[in-house]
């Protein structure tokens, strides 16, 4: 009965101009719900953006804290579409590693785009201060990457890989893609991996094969093809050299 006539005007403000809300809301007990706009038209590429929502109760004192918090975290994906289509790939260069440390590069994928190749070439020398004139360093590394698809599970679209590499070594993993949609790739030096690590840059090629045909039989005898047709769907001026 008590919770039936409970009202309190609730006082709302963005910590952020790129998340609009309404000035107030009025909250009864059965709980209410406001509308909120998110604009990331004016976010950078490739950065996590974090914003909050903050719910003050009217007439209370605004420095003894808001009643409720809501976050909101926005990742606007690099677009690559006119770097892969003029120089047909994207890279990112001088990533410093230290062991445990991650680092996370959003894409979305262009048009027609069917896999990629995400390759890592390791400057020629790993700084150590324990290991002169003795055996090579290695490092361990891993490379993960998912994809967020309607109707399908994340599971389905993460893959994980891991390397041990050393100076001047170029690591390349190819993955299938879904067109389209954003592409998170992980990299990160293992925790048990000590020591500094940099990596020169970091190359992601996409590519756009698909079978033109429409039937392909794969086996032997009379009902394997004997011609299926091959088409890029990815639009590119130039091939990339790798």
């Amino acid at each position: 009965a008590a919770a039936s006539r409970f009202e309190s005007l609730i006082l709302l403000k963005s910590t952020a101009p790129w998340v609009k809300t309404p000035k107030s809301v009025a909250l009864f007990g059965g709980g209410r719900s406001f509308p909120v706009t998110v604009d990331p038209t004016g976010l950078d590429e490739g950065e996590i953006h974090f914003a909050e929502i903050l719910g003050y109760k009217d007439g209370s004192n605004v420095e003894s804290g808001p009643l409720f918090r809501f976050p909101v975290t926005v990742i606007r994906p690099y677009d690559v579409e006119d770097e892969v289509s003029r120089t047909g790939a994207f890279v990112v260069k001088n990533l410093e590693f230290g062991a445990g440390e991650v680092k996370r590069i959003f894409l979305h994928v262009p048009g027609g785009a069917s896999h990629c190749t995400i390759s890592m070439n390791f400057a020629n020398h790993f700084p150590s201060s324990h290991n002169e004139g003795k055996a090579p360093i290695i490092r361990r590394f891993v490379i993960q990457t998912v994809q967020i698809v309607r109707e399908r599970s994340p599971n389905d679209t993460r893959l994980a890989f891991y390397d041990s590499v050393a100076a001047g070594m170029v690591l390349s993993k190819q993955i299938c893609v879904e067109d389209e949609q954003t592409l998170e790739i992980c990299v990160s030096q293992l925790w048990s991996s000590p020591g500094t690590t940099v990596v020169d840059k970091v190359r992601v090629i996409f590519g756009g094969l698909d079978v033109y045909s429409n039937s392909l039989n794969v086996g032997a005898g009379s009902l394997c093809s004997d011609r299926f047709d091959i088409i890029n769907r990815l639009k590119t001026n130039s091939t990339p050299r790798t």
